[in-house]
């Protein structure tokens, strides 16, 4: 494999990564603003 290539595998890897992060953060943010309040949403705690 080529120098190239590893980078762009590596560069897919690292956004699918970071696409998930932002997903599930996303999703605790909703479910402590939608169950917990404002302080829950904004920590991001989930039931």
């Amino acid at each position: 494999m080529g120098a190239r290539t590893a980078a762009f595998v590596l560069s897919a890897v690292l956004v699918f990564f970071l696409g998930l992060c932002g997903w599930e953060g996303a999703l605790a943010l909703h479910s402590g603003f939608t169950g917990g309040g404002a302080s829950a949403g904004l920590l991001g705690a989930r039931h």
